[in-house]
């Protein structure tokens, strides 16, 4: 069968999360034609096209005319190149400022990403090499009525229309419900293995020290609160997702909330943290919880489009939030009116 789009496996080549040395600049390229990047505090988040270059295409190389070329003729910049990467929206933004144009985005026959910013503010320009993640953010979180191809592609119908394989529906078997204290000790071997597998959480790997009888009492006084609750996601008896609910207990500030998750590894990608959203919004609106805070990591791009997808807004940057083996962070702040 004919693909539906002659140039997916460009997007299938360029799925993935690519970060340079230091991890400062970070691009996330999805095979259905997303991309997000984000450096210093500024994101872009939007769509994608792609050209294949190669030796074919007429070399000009970087200087005089080199980015001045109309955008209907394609020139190469580089030897190495192989695919160009066309972009709609070139504005990285914080708080809905543009801080950094994008000038070009191309991809080089070593499996490279190259990126070239300028600083809206100083004029300066900015040139980065990334390289590939080994996990790819091809597998991005699905929408309502989406299923995922073996070969790939994301689509809504009968059948693949990339391969024309038939749709293979995944049968969910995890349950979710509200913590209680006898969850206590898979609840500290569940938080102490998730903080290993990103830097996006309080805690790294086996650092949560809490004692057994202390995460029993946080789980008895969240199931007796009227404003907090505890959620778990289990399959196979086991934690495989957490989500919290902190409510505020003054009382000109009762209506609101903080809120906090985490989904095993390996569960990633399955729509459980939406799931799992979902039924905080609907505790919430029985707990008459009106606005829902929380903090995400500024290149935590995976975190910041679900909850920008679930409705969340940004409000403002929290510099230095997190010190990861000496490297500070800035997070996001976010908040979800209900």
């Amino acid at each position: 069968m004919a693909q539906a789009n002659p140039e997916f496996k460009y997007y299938r080549q360029l799925a993935g999360t690519w970060k340079n040395s230091d991890g400062s600049c970070v691009v996330v390229l999805t095979e259905f034609v997303g991309i997000t990047v984000s450096y210093g505090g500024a994101v872009l988040d939007g769509n994608y096209g792609v050209t294949p270059t190669g030796p074919s295409v007429e070399l000009h190389p970087r200087g005089a005319q080199g980015r001045s070329m109309p955008d209907f003729m394609t020139y190469r910049y580089d030897p190495s190149e192989d695919i160009q990467l066309k972009l709609g929206d070139r504005a990285l933004k914080d708080g809905g400022q543009t801080r950094f144009n994008i000038d070009f985005a191309w991809h080089d026959d070593t499996d490279r990403l190259h990126l070239d910013l300028s600083n809206v503010i100083t004029g300066e320009k900015l040139s980065f090499i990334l390289d590939r993640e080994v996990v790819s953010a091809s597998y991005s979180p699905l929408k309502e009525g989406e299923c995922r191809c073996d070969c790939g592609q994301i689509f809504a119908s009968k059948f693949c229309p990339n391969c024309g394989a038939p749709r293979k529906e995944r049968k969910s078997t995890y349950i979710i419900r509200e913590a209680v204290p006898d969850d206590a000790e898979k609840m500290i071997s569940y938080l102490n293995q998730v903080g290993g597998e990103s830097d996006n959480l309080l805690h790294g790997e086996n650092e949560f020290k809490v004692p057994v009888e202390g995460v029993k009492r946080k789980l008895a006084m969240s199931k007796e609160s009227e404003n907090s609750i505890v959620l778990i996601a289990l399959e196979n008896e086991q934690i495989i997702a957490r989500a919290e609910l902190d409510g505020y207990y003054p009382a000109r500030i009762r209506h609101r909330a903080k809120f906090g998750i985490s989904v095993r590894k390996d569960y990633w990608n399955q729509g459980i943290g939406t799931e799992m959203l979902k039924r905080i919004f609907e505790q919430a609106k029985e707990m008459k919880i009106r606005i829902i805070e929380l903090e995400v990591i500024s290149d935590n791009l995976r975190g910041i489009n679900l909850y920008h997808k679930m409705g969340f807004v940004d409000i403002g940057i929290y510099k230095a939030y997190f010190n990861v083996n000496g490297t500070f962070k800035d997070a996001i702040v976010m908040q979800k009116i209900l």
